[in-house]
């Protein structure tokens, strides 16, 4: 490279000066301060003034003036002898020094054409240099009017016409290589046409170089070109650095508070302008920043910047996210169209890379890793992150372009970018697949709701352009899943940014563009907890999805990533069980109804959708019931596993019956553990939610007997096990008045139940008891009697039953302590096949209770049936359960309970129980014929003489007639009934002729009276009739 001037051919010093800064790649730094003080326009001193300035003798000689070097040939006598404007001087081709906290200007005349003379190409060279010390370390050129050449730009890139301006400094090849070695980088870029916003430009080492060409005749009259300049030292502000690393103490990422934090901009690439290789971020901050930033980045210029993380905790995956920690807009590209589209920051499509200025950043290693983003365009840039341990960033310059600096105050051309390392666990990293697809499976039908639903949320990494996104939902074959928006936003979409979802191969939802909204459900965002009631996202409300089938997509294209368009969004899934309910079937001789206190099943909101109503009718049924049967087997059930039949789907009360059909002969094994229940008190059951119920059911429907009942939860250590003999054993699951935030994680139980055989079939029909009289035979020996086989006695229409237990050998107890055995006679209240607990009685052997000295131990024990001892109200029988666990009865001799048959009496049925007990034993006060004094009750008139006591008095048997000759009785009877036969035998025959007798041609008549036939006797006149002939009158 070489310098030329129109300056006089006899100032030898200044050529001298010329030639040797014209290379000032080879020239160090000190030898070029001894040579321009030493050939300085010094007349007899050297060295007496600094190298930024230049020395001005006085008129008289005596003395001098050190004045700055941008004095020099400013058109101005400085001198007062015009020393410092020689004529035909100039400010090109030099080299210029400047100390610290000083700024110098320069003014470059427009070139004159002398005549037609035309000397081009025209060149004019500047040389910046800080030495270092008070002379700084860094030079920084600003750029105050600009106008070089013309720029022209097309759709094919851009073109300096008719003059230009290239920068050099330390990081650049000598001024006569173009290529870069070891790269494809050709240094050809240069700037011109019109500048603005007084750009800067700093230099990467200690020196920058300017070269201005004019190389064609243009229009010079809009030509300018003003700089300033000035030096700094190296650590001051954020200067490109010339060094791997500086300490700051300002603090970075990694560092914390004041402390001195490791800048690290990563390690120079041999033979390249700029690329660096930067690794270990977690350890240090990482600086990523444009060449020679704050200042213009040069022209036609590609940097290569290569971050990698090998390191990283077990069981994590690695995120790199570029950022801007710089207060302020730090991100500035030149774009090829001015105005309001640099104001802004642009992505994807809107970035051409052959006209305009980017920055590109992929998600791996080479520029054949997935794109996430391509950066054009003024503002702050959005966080970009890589899923992995490698990201590149390339950065490219066009040829040519006007210098300028960024519109919005305090940005700076090109870009500084700190890089942050963070780890996430290993189950997320399918949130960060490259190829944005993830596929949720359920974990099974039985899990917690924990385990069966989860929330999905955007990732955090950046999507690259024309990317598809697939969220897979994938259930088992009996659930369906409920998929819940609680938040979208996709900003700025454009139309080939679309939202589907797929309900298996049915399209569900579609949008495209900026108006994408699906079924959002915000409120469910709200935290509650089960005391408090909020709203749930009903898909009938149109708040969420819930699927037909076992299988969900949601599918996302993304035209143009999310790098400036953001994409976020929360999803709330949960795989709802569909309960496979069987339909109710009534009890085999009776046609079961629903019970009055069950509560009535919800209804669900009416919708627009039809399909919505049909889908909540399959889910939400009302007819929560199963039957189980002996011939499937043995197995294990739980409650209802969808939430839609409770709070949480809407729901208010739950109600939920398993029938379990034993086969003839069987037992029936229950075993409940464990059953979760809320809202109770702390030592009873009072205000509890959930209770869990087994009934026994007898005879085929007719007697339901409850033998087990608990509201309070149960734990994994007291499991509660249940044998049945009953042909059928139902266990009701209820739950009442559930708010919104209930489920089944609030009410849920497990059993499992099995059947065994060793019942005597003959038993049921032995042990059910009609009639008038009866024994309850209560024997430790009999099979009936150990598979606790209840005894069925159905009381007579209108009357009751009493028990009879022999003296001294049964009780009624109201507490445990009360009786000494564990032997129990439990006897329950029939009313419309329903039972309810009536008495306990205490079965002690004979013994211990003749010993006593009570004498009410000593007299028989009488037990009436519910409604004795009430006006108007009797119950339909007893069902009696023994239960024979304690002491055996003495003797191992059978317990014999007799029952009757008993009936009110007419006189004492408006009486009270008081009453009544006062008469009791009073034959006199009593109207029924078949009374029973002891009993205080009417017998049946079946129960009356019939040579069995059951009366305790025997008045039952006293007041009868007694036939002892019966066969003589028998004999009479006979004799009677022949001759009332013969009688009537007669008197058939007689009457028989006398009907013929009197009739004529087949037609009877009546005879007529004869004539003249009279009898006196006395004072009676007896009148015959006449006398006629067989045959009739005529005859």
């Amino acid at each position: 490279m070489a310098g030329y001037c129109d300056q006089g051919s006899n100032n030898w010093t200044m050529l001298l000066l010329t030639l040797l800064l014209s290379w000032p790649a080879t020239v160090s730094a000190s030898s070029a301060v001894s040579l321009a003080s030493s050939s300085f326009l010094a007349p007899s001193e050297v060295n007496t003034c600094d190298i930024s300035e230049f020395r001005c003798p006085s008129k008289d000689g005596q003395g001098t003036l050190c004045l700055p070097m941008d004095r020099w040939c400013n058109g101005k006598d400085e001198c007062d002898n015009r020393v410092d404007e020689p004529r035909s001087c100039t400010i090109c081709n030099r080299t210029y020094y400047a100390r610290l906290g000083s700024t110098y200007r320069l003014s470059l005349v427009r070139p004159r054409m002398s005549g037609t003379t035309q000397i081009l190409p025209w060149h004019c060279w500047f040389n910046f240099t800080a030495l270092g010390g008070h002379h700084g370390d860094r030079v920084l050129v600003g750029m105050e009017a600009f106008s070089v050449g013309q720029l022209h730009r097309s759709e094919n890139g851009s073109l300096c016409l008719g003059g230009q301006v290239v920068q050099r400094d330390a990081s650049s090849t000598p001024a006569d290589v173009d290529v870069v070695h070891g790269g494809d980088q050709v240094i050809t870029g240069a700037w011109c046409g019109e500048g603005w916003g007084q750009p800067i430009t700093t230099s990467a080492g200690k020196w920058l170089q300017l070269m201005l060409t004019i190389s064609d005749i243009v229009d010079l009259s809009r030509f300018r070109f003003d700089l300033t300049y000035r030096v700094v030292r190296a650590d001051m502000g954020n200067l490109s650095p010339s060094t791997s690393a500086i300490t700051s103490t300002a603090g970075g990422y990694n560092g914390g508070g004041g402390a001195a934090a490791i800048l690290w901009y990563g390690d120079p690439v041999p033979g390249t302008l700029c690329s660096r290789n930067l690794h270990s971020c977690d350890q240090r901050t990482c600086i990523l920043q444009s060449p020679n930033f704050p200042g213009l980045y040069p022209r036609n210029a590609t940097c290569y910047y290569y971050i990698r993380q090998a390191w990283s905790p077990k069981n994590q995956t690695i995120l790199l996210t570029l950022v801007q920690t710089e207060p302020g807009q730090s991100f500035s590209v030149r774009t090829s169209d001015a105005g309001e589209k640099e104001r802004k920051m642009m992505s994807g499509r809107e970035c051409r890379p052959w006209v305009d200025d980017t920055v590109s950043i992929y998600n791996g290693a080479t520029i054949e890793s997935p794109l996430l983003a391509r950066l054009c365009g003024t503002g702050t840039m959005p966080h970009i992150t890589g899923a992995g341990g490698e990201l590149l960033v390339v950065f490219h310059s066009q040829p040519h372009d006007a210098p300028f600096n960024p519109a919005p105050l305090g940005a700076s051309p090109g870009f500084r970018l700190t890089t942050r390392v963070r780890f996430v666990a290993a189950n997320q990293v399918r949130q960060y697949h490259p190829e944005c697809r993830i596929s949720i499976a359920s974990s099974g039908s039985n899990s917690r709701r924990s385990q069966r639903q989860g929330i999905i949320r955007s990732p955090d990494a950046t999507i690259a352009p024309n990317t598809t996104c697939l969220y897979e939902f994938t259930g088992r074959e009996d659930q369906r899943v409920w998929m819940t928006f609680l938040s979208y936003r996709l900003q700025a979409s454009e139309d080939g940014d679309c939202l589907t979802l797929t309900d298996g191969q049915e399209l569900v939802f579609r949008q495209c563009g900026a108006d994408i909204q699906p079924r959002i459900c915000p409120h469910a965002l709200v935290h509650a907890n089960a005391s408090t009631a909020y709203k749930p996202c009903r898909w009938q409300d149109g708040e969420s999805y819930l699927s037909r089938s076992p299988r969900f997509t949601i599918r996302q294209e993304l035209a143009t990533g999310t790098a400036i368009h953001p994409w976020s969004f929360v999803i709330r899934y949960e795989f709802i069980t569909v309960d496979r309910f069987t339909s109710k079937q009534p009890l085999v001789g009776k046609d079961e109804t629903r019970p009055s206190e069950w509560p009535e099943a919800s209804s669900t909101t009416p919708g627009d959708d039809d399909d919505d109503q049909l889908l909540a009718s399959q889910l939400m049924t009302p007819d929560c019931f199963q039957l189980l049967e002996s011939a499937k087997g043995n197995g294990s059930i739980s409650s209802p596993r969808n939430p839609l039949l409770y709070g949480r789907g809407g729901s208010r009360h739950l109600r939920c019956l398993y029938r379990f059909q034993a086969g003839k002969g069987e037992h029936t094994h229950l075993t409940i553990n464990p059953f979760h229940s809320t809202g109770c008190a702390r030592f009873n059951q009072s205000g509890c939610q959930a209770c869990l119920s087994v009934d026994e059911v007898f005879w085929g429907g007719k007697v339901r007997r409850r033998s087990y009942h608990t509201c309070r939860s149960l734990s994994g250590n007291n499991p509660v096990v249940l044998q049945s003999a009953a042909s059928s054993l139902e266990l009701i699951f209820e739950v009442r008045d559930m708010n919104w935030a209930q489920d089944d994680d609030h009410f849920y139980f497990v059993a499992e139940y099995s059947f065994s055989r060793g019942i005597d079939p003959l038993c049921w029909d032995s042990h059910q008891q009609t009639g008038k009289r009866g024994n309850l035979r209560i024997d430790p020996r009999d099979r009936c009697v150990r598979h606790s086989i209840p005894w069925h006695i159905q009381a007579p229409r209108g009357g009751y039953i009493i028990l009879v237990f022999p003296a001294g050998q049964a009780s009624i107890t109201k507490t445990v302590e009360g009786c000494p055995t564990n032997n129990r006679l439990f006897v329950y209240s029939i009313t419309d096949g329903k039972t309810q607990l009536y008495r306990e009685v205490c079965l002690m052997a004979g013994s211990s209770l003749l010993s006593s000295s009570d004498k009410a131990f000593q007299q028989p024990l009488n037990l009436y049936s519910a409604g004795w001892a009430e006006r108007n109200w009797m119950s339909d029988g007893l069902l009696v359960v023994a239960s024979l666990q304690g002491i055996p009865i003495a003797d191992e001799t059978p317990l014999i309970v007799t029952w009757l048959s008993v009936f009110k009496d007419v006189a004492s049925k408006s009486m009270s129980f008081a009453a009544r007990q006062s008469a009791h034993g009073n034959a006199s006060q009593m109207v029924c014929r078949t009374g029973c004094p002891a009993l205080g009750a009417c017998l049946s008139s079946d129960l009356w003489c019939d040579d069995r006591e059951d009366c305790p008095d025997g008045s039952d048997e006293q007041q009868c007639i007694r036939l002892v000759f019966w066969p003589l009785y028998v004999g009479l009877v006979v004799i009677l009934l022949s001759l009332t036969a013969g009688l009537v035998a007669a008197f058939l025959v007689r009457r028989y002729y006398h009907s013929r007798r009197y009739t004529a041609n087949g037609r009877p008549y009546k005879p007529r009276p004869k004539e003249n036939t009279k009898a006196k006797f006395s004072s009676v006149t007896v009148s015959l009739t006449r006398h006629y002939e067989k045959g009739g009158p005529g005859s």
